[in-house]
């Protein structure tokens, strides 16, 4: 397994060495491995926001402290600002958690922008990464950039789970910076022992296979955006990921009050840390047919209000 996800980062800057890999139980699981071995008690680690809650939570775990630097939310996609986020280290920060593409706005950081971040890394050695890639592989829009293909000095985590929908299995993997990997290796064999065998096979199947299920997340992406756009539903364009953000106002509240009736999965903004009301992510993550129905149900608890 550690070969195949090896053969995956190619590209990077560790040339496809299996020791620079290992097996995790999903990508929540590499995270908090690597903060648990790389901080002490009162280092401070960056984290988006808005971004995926657990990581905060999984600094505190580890006796952290997380900083938050911001996700910039413009009209059609959202943006990181390196000056920002260079203005936030402090002698005191060990990492920096980069999320992309970013969940919950979809977005893909632009080349640009992750090579800001590459020079910010080189300018401070005491300053690792975590590239958070679990959507890596859900690109619609935009050419999506791993500061692993520039940098040595942090590690990027994944899994089986997001672009092939098998959440249950539970297989993850850290891969990058040795050391990092080699200190998160020592604490599986205590902690954990190791990754379900199964689970392991499937990953192995999964990857190693032709199975790609782009083309129904394409059609639902495209069928929900041709909603949104029929009735002036304003949204930042899904670049990746199976999500899709919304920017309701209050003359959008029929909108809103329609799609909570839905059996669509719609989670508030502010479960991320956004701060603008009528903030929704809402996921296309369903079968083509139920996602039809939904819309139609949808249409029609709009239709009666």
């Amino acid at each position: 397994m550690r070969g195949v996800i090896a053969s995956i980062y190619r590209d990077s800057v560790f040339n496809s060495n299996i020791e620079n890999a290992v097996i995790t139980n999903g990508a929540i699981h590499g995270i908090d491995l690597v903060l648990r071995t790389r901080l002490i008690e009162g280092d401070e680690v960056l984290i988006p926001e808005p971004g995926f809650p657990a990581y905060a939570s999984l600094v505190k775990l580890s006796k952290g402290v997380p900083v938050y630097y911001c996700v910039t939310i413009n009209k059609n996609r959202a943006s990181i600002d390196a000056n920002e986020i260079r203005n936030k280290i402090t002698r005191r920060t060990r990492i920096i958690i980069i999320n992309s593409p970013h969940n919950p706005t979809c977005s893909v950081f632009t080349i640009n922008e992750i090579m800001a971040l590459v020079e910010i890394l080189n300018d401070f050695p005491q300053l690792m990464y975590i590239s958070d890639e679990v959507y890596s592989r859900l690109i619609f829009e935009s050419t999506f950039s791993s500061l692993t293909s520039y940098c040595n000095s942090g590690v990027v985590v994944s899994s089986i789970s997001k672009f092939y929908n098998v959440p249950g299995y539970r297989v993850g993997w850290i891969y990058g910076n040795l050391s990092i990997v080699e200190n998160c290796m020592e604490v599986i064999n205590f902690s954990a022992g190791s990754v379900s065998s199964i689970g392991q096979e499937v990953a192995k199947y999964l990857l190693c296979s032709n199975y790609d299920p782009m083309e129904s997340y394409w059609q639902c992406r495209g069928m929900i955006k041709d909603v949104f756009d029929s009735l002036g539903i304003p949204y930042l364009n899904p670049e990746g990921t199976y999500f899709i953000f919304l920017r309701l106002t209050d003359s959008h509240s029929e909108i809103e009050a329609a799609l909570l009736k839905t059996e669509l999965e719609i989670i508030p903004g502010s479960i991320f840390g956004v701060k603008e009301p009528g903030s929704y992510r809402l996921s296309f993550n369903i079968p083509v047919t139920k996602l039809q129905g939904q819309l139609i149900k949808f249409r029609e608890y709009l239709a009666s209000l």
